[in-house]
């Protein structure tokens, strides 16, 4: 006895619908990897669909939100060495970006600039 089937990786399909997604993503936005879902249903033999062993049609149905795109790296070398009013400044100028939480630790009032060290700049972007 045989038996034959096809498969395909959830990476794969995740790339390719992040690839076909592109042109819905409005400019200056990214896909959110938090909360992402991705379905893949694999739909019967029909006049209009594809059932075989060798091609299937799959319904692909993505969940996810739109991030503000912003380069982390970029935005750390830009804060680097700033005082808390010219950081507040780079952060409320991002564009996209409706509110931001700045936050100085240990907050030393004689010592209020952000690190040099681009390593100890911590940026985290979340939806709201």
């Amino acid at each position: 006895m045989a038996a034959q089937g096809l498969t395909y990786f959830e990476d794969d399909v995740a790339r390719l619908v992040d690839k076909m997604s592109d042109g819905f993503i409005p400019e200056g936005f990214k896909l959110s990897d938090k909360e992402k879902e991705i379905d893949t249903k694999v739909l019967g033999q029909t006049d209009t669909s594809v059932l075989n062993d060798t091609e299937v049609d799959l319904q692909v149905t993505l969940k996810t939100f739109v991030v503000p795109s912003i380069d982390e790296e970029e935005l750390k070398n830009e804060l680097a060495g700033k005082n808390v009013e010219e950081a507040k400044k780079v952060l409320g100028s991002i564009q996209n970006v409706k509110t931001y939480e700045f936050r100085l630790t240990p907050n030393i009032p004689f010592l209020q600039k952000v690190p040099k060290n681009t390593d100890k700049i911590f940026v985290t972007i979340e939806r709201e």
